[in-house]
Parts: structure tokens; C-alpha cells; sequence
């Protein structure tokens, strides 16, 4: 089993779980743009001083399945890992109580830098109904990630108060790469 599936508690073989489910979800996500659930968690080690930000087993258990929980929130809201994904998920989790970091700050504005000009108002205007999305949401830091995965999609964001993405976004999501000319709507 790896890291991410010790830490999450997901089973060596998540395509088992139901079609609609929060954890199929969160397989096609990772399929589609070629990452696999242990990703961050390599990421994070490549870090030379990661032990120290996080020393002790309970701090660095905590860190990795923040870092884990990242991706499943992406496929809970919808909003791609492209940076125009990113750039929601930012704006959707800072009015959380939890989640106002400086590096959250930054990954808030960050993605306007790289946004193609003309797509700024667009951007600005998604990333604005990403944060009222958020507002409305509730999601516990201590929410048990693992129970949610073979639940329905649709069920888990009931429960965490957020609304489905095309009430927030009735054109749909924005995606845009940092190469293209324009960040367009995704129905």
C-alpha cells in the first residue's frame, strides 16, 4: 500500500469503489492529468528540511494528509489542477477558518500573474464565486476524508454545504495552462 493509501486510508484498489463516489472522483481526476495519489507526498519529501517544518510522527502524519486532502477537495468543488483549478481551490478554501495562510494568500493571487490578459476580468469573476462557494461551506479540519471516499459525490457536498458547481458556475469551470492566449469556460 502506498503513503497516500496509509495516510487516507484508501484501498490498494480504489476503482472498486461506487461510479459516483467521492473516491472514483478523486481516481479520475488524478488519471486525467497523469498524478498519482502519492504525488504530493513525494513532492513534500523532496523538500531537504521537510522533517524539520514538521518534526514528530503525529505533525508530519497531519501534514501529508492536509497535503493529500488537497487534491480530493479538487475533486469535490471541480475545479481542475490546471492553474486556473488552482487558483479556485485557493480562493474557495481561504474563507475557511483554517486556511488563511500567507501561502494560501499568495496561491490566491499567484495564477493572475500567469493568466493571459485578456481572461483577467473572466478569472477575477470566477475566482470571486469560487470564495462566496467557499463562504457557504463547511468543511471541518478534522473531516474524515476516508469514510466520505465510497460515499456519492453529490451526498459528501451536501453534507460539507457546497454547492454543485454549475449552481455557482453556470457557464462552468475556467481552465487555462500558463501557455495559452486565453483561459476559457469548461460546461
Amino acid at each position: 500500500m502506498s503513503n497516500s493509501s496509509i495516510v487516507l486510508g484508501i484501498c490498494p484498489n480504489p476503482g472498486r469503489l461506487p461510479e459516483r463516489s467521492l473516491g472514483r472522483a478523486y481516481l479520475r481526476l488524478m488519471l486525467s492529468n497523469g498524478f498519482t495519489a502519492d504525488g504530493l507526498i513525494e513532492a513534500a519529501n523532496k523538500i531537504s528540511d521537510y522533517s524539520a517544518l514538521h518534526p514528530g510522527a503525529e505533525r508530519t502524519w497531519f501534514a501529508q494528509r492536509i497535503h493529500c486532502a488537497h487534491d480530493l477537495q479538487h475533486a469535490l468543488t471541480g475545479y481542475g489542477q490546471d492553474p486556473a483549478g488552482e487558483m479556485a481551490i485557493a480562493w474557495f478554501l481561504f474563507p475557511q477558518h483554517h486556511t488563511r495562510l500567507r501561502l494560501l494568500r499568495l496561491g490566491m493571487w499567484a495564477p493572475f500573474v500567469v493568466t493571459p490578459w485578456r481572461s483577467l476580468p473572466r478569472a477575477f469573476r470566477f475566482a470571486l464565486r469560487a470564495r462566496k462557494r467557499g463562504q457557504r461551506a463547511q468543511i471541518p479540519l478534522s473531516y474524515r476524508w476516508e469514510e466520505a471516499l465510497p460515499r456519492s459525490l453529490a451526498e459528501v457536498q451536501r453534507e460539507l454545504h457546497i454547492e454543485p458547481t454549475k449552481a455557482t458556475h453556470p457557464k462552468g469551470v475556467l481552465r487555462g495552462e500558463v501557455d495559452s492566449d486565453a483561459w476559457n469556460f469548461n460546461p
